[in-house]
């Protein structure tokens, strides 16, 4: 797998507003640095207000709008609440897809190289929002 068709292929779609991740050499419990990783990714969607903290928005918990997206059908998703736009299978995968693509450290050397250590990263259409930790 490619990590830039993916990146682009969630970016374009209509339902997504922003998406991020966090990233940074992970701590052991003795304090002693250990690797570099991506993790925490998060989703916004146009069903989700904008002043909703990412952390309610991770793509392995309960979402908003994808639910267990990661490990549920379709017919375990909630139910959209009114108003809201649902995303089809193809849509969910590719969210799925670039989720993997961050956290399973297949791209940990490119993320590091494009991003930086310790930051917390936000795509939106208009840019991306890197904020040093």
């Amino acid at each position: 797998m490619e990590f830039e068709p993916i990146f682009f292929a969630v970016l374009d779609d209509p339902l997504v507003v922003e998406f991020g991740w966090m990233q940074g050499t992970t701590i052991d419990e003795d304090e002693i640095p250990e690797r570099f990783a991506a993790e925490d990714f998060w989703v916004r969607t146009t069903n989700e207000p904008p002043e909703l903290a990412s952390e309610l928005l991770l793509l392995y918990s309960s979402h908003p709008t994808y639910g267990h997206a990661w490990d549920s059908s379709a017919a375990e998703r909630p139910a959209p609440a009114p108003n809201h736009s649902v995303p089809d299978e193809a849509a969910v995968e590719r969210v799925i897809q670039l989720e993997r693509a961050v956290e399973r450290h297949e791209f940990d050397d490119v993320l590091l190289q494009a991003f930086g250590q310790d930051a917390a990263i936000a795509v939106r259409r208009d840019g991306i929002r890197i904020t040093r930790a």
